[in-house]
């Protein structure tokens, strides 16, 4: 079930969004530029939660979001920002996991869907390691 969001959820992720991707619009995920979207470091699925649900603050926080190509919005209007080199729409290929697991960084990783972010250096320092 995925937890109810507050009326400022859509504002405070459009703001930090912006500011993350004023410093950097270079996908963490494949390493290319003209990323759109922000991904959630922590998904909605592993953020902590009260006791009705409801995300604790800090979720759409800067520190908790990185530049990621993919789907903006949501329905049949939302826009895709698939990424110029590889096409890829790299924060739906990501899921719900971790970047670590996306970048196939812990265990049972995903770098078969991003063999060309293996070596490269993040775009930023996003507290990964």
């Amino acid at each position: 079930m995925r937890p109810r969001r507050t009326a400022t959820w859509p504002r405070e992720y459009a703001r930090n969004r912006a500011r993350v991707l004023a410093v950097s619009n270079v996908c963490v995920l494949c390493g290319h530029g003209g990323a759109k979207t922000a991904d959630h470091i922590v998904s909605w699925k592993h953020w902590p939660k009260d006791s009705d649900g409801r995300l604790l603050p800090g979720f759409n926080s800067m520190g908790n979001l990185q530049p990621a190509h993919g789907t903006m919005g949501s329905g049949p209007d939302r826009e895709h920002n698939r990424c110029p080199v590889c096409s890829k729409l790299c924060n739906q290929s990501k899921g719900a996991g971790s970047a670590r697991n996306a970048l196939g960084r812990r265990g049972k990783g995903r770098l078969d869907h991003f063999p060309e972010a293996a070596g490269r250096p993040a775009s930023r320092d996003w507290g990964l390691s």
